[in-house]
């Protein structure tokens, strides 16, 4: 089974997961980690987590910031388990990966891939012309 899991700090981790399921509606498989004061206790939150998964288990971790402390909550499960921890995560890159089937683990390069993607998507708008849809809803 393949995991996806959110880290941030502050409460950022819970609102893209709102706004995931929103969009993909539920997903048992997709879990949010708000990093504020409690180190400890997200430490042994996470221990708890990677401690229930099988060794087929495939896990996404999804960071803010690269060198913060919710990337280094993560490096310790970097060589036992199953992972790919992406520091800098947005939404589009998140949801990409998580369109994958879940039969087939996500390889580095298809990872890779669709972050190379995810930064292509990223632009400032005010560069652009912008057209304004009276039609589009949101």
């Amino acid at each position: 089974m393949r995991y996806v899991v959110l880290a941030t700090h502050g409460k950022m981790a819970e609102g893209l997961k709102h706004t995931i399921e929103w969009i993909l509606g539920p997903r048992p498989s997709l879990s949010a980690y708000s990093v504020e004061n409690d180190l400890e206790g997200i430490s042994a939150a996470l221990k708890q987590f990677f401690d229930g998964l099988e060794t087929s288990d495939q896990v996404l971790v999804f960071t803010d910031i690269s060198q913060g402390s919710t990337t280094q909550l993560f490096y310790p499960y970097l060589k036992t388990h199953q992972m790919h921890l992406i520091a800098g995560g947005n939404l589009a890159l998140i949801l990409s990966l998580m369109l994958y089937p879940d039969e087939q683990p996500l390889t580095e390069a298809q990872i890779r891939e669709e972050i190379q993607m995810a930064r292509a998507h990223m632009h400032y708008v005010n560069d652009s012309e912008i057209i304004i849809n009276e039609a589009d809803e949101l």
